[in-house]
């Protein structure tokens, strides 16, 4: 998947690139930067998460991120900076 103008992506493309087997690769503790290629709002028992498709040093990989971790919704391009706290996304700050 191409990074595009897009403000969004649909859920398919998040969904396709978890289909293709691919493993989150969130260290336990520490930061990770990433791009956002894809992005689909998720809503679980009424807590609102997104799901980004990332790709990071030519790997690619997707996480769920709580709304309440991001300082606003990312779009496809974003350049970011994923806080990673017992293999689960803490905190994202964006670099772009």
């Amino acid at each position: 998947m191409t990074p595009t103008s897009s403000t969004s992506s649909s859920t398919s493309d998040v969904a396709a690139d978890t289909d293709r087997g691919l493993h989150p690769m969130l260290p336990l503790v520490g930061h990770l930067e990433a791009s956002v290629t894809a992005i689909a709002p998720v809503i679980i028992h009424g807590d609102r998460y997104v799901d980004l498709a990332i790709e990071a040093g030519g790997n690619r990989s997707a996480v769920r991120v709580a709304m309440h971790a991001l300082p606003r919704l990312p779009v496809v391009g974003d350049r970011i900076r994923i806080k990673v706290l017992l293999g689960q996304v803490d905190a994202v700050e964006f670099l772009t």
